[in-house]
């Protein structure tokens, strides 16, 4: 109902209102300083104005439309309507037979805002959009902001069913359209799709339709949670914008980034180092949170859902612990994926075992008897935390005598991490390295690319890499 909202909150406005209102009273300078960094500027000759999508854009949108909020809801008040506004759109509605000519009144086949509410939008320091300006009777389906909100709010058919032809047009290939029925139709990518499905998601999720059983296997999901579990998958593991490397447990990925820092004095931008319960909302769906049994779970639902129909761009890469767990996982890949999962054995000086399973899936495991914590120095294996003694193991043992995992990398290795030597830990980054540089030969040829790059040139490159460089990200 309201026009250019955003737009119409401009610099003068918010300086002015940081200045005057009595809940703030900033000094000019410092009011000025907030107005710059919010607003943007189209060209010099412009004034700067708050932009849809900034994270400040709805705080200080709200703040600057409170004082239309109140005087709609005296007005509302006054006439037994309800008042809601999300953003510009406003929303009034009543049990009224006869709607309050003062707020909208219908002339010439058409309705339009009243006196009375136009003046108050007007003097609020907004202007009324009069082409969506529009009544709905209880006998039509009532609309406020693609929602059905007659007698429950739902998602419209229309905009749920396109959305699931968007999920799976992004599954297959990475990319997808959207359609007329979303907003900011110009704007596709795969940020913006997680977002229309866990807008959705909330809606229904409030009104029970989604059954969060956190260990339903993935051909027994039915509707939105099996097309968000999809979306999810794809989202994480296929389509990552990086190269992806799961841990069995959470402690692995924050020991590998603390190394990968150390080592090479530098963050890390083209791994993500990760574990199965963070992808929260996926690990939620599916109950894959953690350790080699989900692990299992997660490699034994893969091909299932799994839509993809070409190679991936960037590795997924398990990394097992050189344990019996961790030998299981790798003979249960070898039963799953029998037709496809390769052992790449380099000889290469410096390159571990890895396996290539499927598509931009891969697994690396450690040494026998070897899991991330072993990859320390034995003095940092030894050091006591309140006269106790380090336990890696997961069962219960006597806490006054051992402490855990999360303890060691907590009070040990983050506090002083300075001190730790980490070199260890480099066969591991640059077996890493290889697998991007295996994968992209792999990617680009599959892309008809042309690529003179080989097996042996990166053979080449892996044994001439210093102990101190950086991992080469992929392109």
């Amino acid at each position: 109902m309201v026009s250019d909202f955003f737009k119409s909150i401009d610099f003068p406005r918010i300086v002015g209102y940081f200045v005057k209102n009595n809940d703030f009273l900033l000094d000019v300078d410092v009011a000025v300083t907030i107005a710059q960094i919010a607003t943007y500027r189209e060209s010099g000759n412009t004034k700067g104005y708050l932009p849809q999508g900034s994270p400040l854009s709805p705080i200080i949108s709200n703040l600057i439309g409170s004082i239309l909020d109140i005087r709609i809801l005296r007005l509302a008040k006054k006439y037994k309507l309800d008042y809601t506004r999300y953003a510009d759109d406003i929303t009034l509605s009543t049990n009224l037979k006869d709607f309050p000519y003062q707020i909208a009144v219908h002339r010439q086949d058409r309705w339009i805002v009243g006196i009375q509410l136009e003046k108050i939008i007007k003097s609020s320091g907004f202007e009324v959009n009069k082409s969506k300006t529009r009544l709905y009777t209880n006998n039509e389906r009532q609309e406020v902001n693609s929602l059905s909100v007659n007698k429950k709010v739902n998602i419209r058919k229309e905009y749920y069913r396109y959305t699931r032809s968007m999920v799976n047009q992004y599954c297959m290939t990475g990319m997808y359209f959207k359609s007329s029925e979303h907003r900011r139709a110009n704007i596709a990518n795969d940020n913006s799709l997680n977002g229309i499905l866990s807008f959705i998601y909330y809606i229904k999720r409030d009104r029970n339709l989604v059954v969060d059983d956190g260990h339903i296997k993935y051909c027994d999901m039915k509707g939105l949670q099996k097309l968000y579990t999809k979306f999810l998958f794809h989202y994480n593991f296929i389509y990552q914008s990086r190269t992806t490397v799961i841990g069995e447990g959470f402690t692995d990925p924050r020991h590998l980034r603390i190394a990968y820092k150390a080592i090479y004095n530098a963050h890390n931008s083209s791994i993500k180092f990760t574990y199965l319960g963070n992808t929260k909302r996926f690990s939620h769906f599916t109950g894959m949170k953690g350790g080699t049994g989900l692990i299992n779970k997660f490699l034994s639902e893969y091909q299932l859902i799994d839509k993809s129909i070409a190679i991936s761009k960037f590795p997924c890469i398990i990394l097992l612990d050189g344990d019996k767990a961790g030998n299981d996982v790798i003979k249960m890949a070898e039963k799953l994926f029998d037709k496809t999962i390769k052992k790449i054995n380099i000889p290469t000086v410096g390159i571990m075992l890895f396996y290539h399973v499927y598509n931009n899936l891969y697994i690396l495991q450690l040494d026998k008897d070897v899991d991330v914590e072993k990859l320390y120095d034995s003095n940092v294996l030894q050091t006591k935390v309140d006269q106790r003694t380090f336990n890696p193991s997961n069962k219960k043992t006597d806490q006054t005598k051992f402490y855990g995992k999360k303890e060691f990398l907590e009070k040990v290795i983050e506090p002083n991490r300075s001190k730790i030597n980490f070199s260890n830990f480099e066969i591991v980054f640059k077996t890493l390295n290889y697998i991007q540089l295996y994968h992209l030969i792999a990617y680009r040829s599959e892309a008809g690319l042309a690529v003179k790059t080989n097996l042996s040139l990166i053979s080449a490159k892996s044994s001439n890499t210093t102990s101190k460089s950086s991992p080469l990200p992929v392109p």
